[in-house]
């Protein structure tokens, strides 16, 4: 026997993510903003420059490793600020999967230049902290803002996964993402295991 349910409404937040419901009910919408926001705020970059890119273009991460070693408050803000990534990044945005993961390599030894670049994520999310996942029953255009992938075979219903890879580490670097509904279900960036 099953202990009775109780109904407590419609979802709205869990584990800090916002859930927002179309007034058709067709569509639902996959927010951070809140910890997106907090972040920012713990940091003193709620009035920072935004950029456009999760890190800074051209950066090659054994650079980054390479240069001196942070003190022992900066190390701990540095992982502080690397951890919410991976929990923001994993509820809902996939555009910071490759930045999280190149932060994450420096965990054990963060370096100020390792540092520059969370701080230059933490600017990317400040000019992109409203970005979400919709994921919808009806058919989007891309010109509405949606993944467009009309110069390739592809049919939104269908379940469809893309890969990329980073030949520049000692390691290969490989990125997924799987799509349905032109909306990401699952995505990760791993290092390979052979050079």
């Amino acid at each position: 026997d099953l202990a009775p349910c109780k109904y407590l409404g419609e979802l709205s937040r869990a584990l800090g993510i916002e859930v927002t419901w179309s007034d058709d009910r067709t569509s639902v919408n996959l927010s951070t903003v809140s910890k997106v926001n907090d972040l920012l705020l713990r940091n003193n970059m709620m009035e920072s420059k935004g950029r456009f890119t999760p890190l800074v273009p051209n950066c090659k991460l054994q650079d980054d490793l390479d240069s001196d070693l942070l003190d022992d408050a900066g190390k701990l803000r540095y992982r502080s600020i690397v951890g919410s990534l991976l929990y923001i990044m994993r509820c809902n945005r996939p555009d910071l999967a490759y930045a999280a993961w190149y932060l994450a390599c420096g965990m054990q030894g963060p370096t100020e230049a390792l540092m520059k670049q969370a701080v230059h994520c933490l600017r990317y999310l400040r000019s992109t902290s409203d970005v979400s996942l919709v994921y919808s029953l009806k058919s989007r255009d891309a010109a509405e803002g949606m993944l467009d992938l009309s110069s390739i075979r592809y049919d939104s219903n269908d379940v469809t996964g893309f890969c990329d890879s980073n030949w520049m580490p000692k390691r290969s670097v490989s990125s997924t993402i799987l799509v349905c509904c032109n909306a990401a279900l699952f995505w990760r960036v791993r290092k390979q295991n052979s050079v």
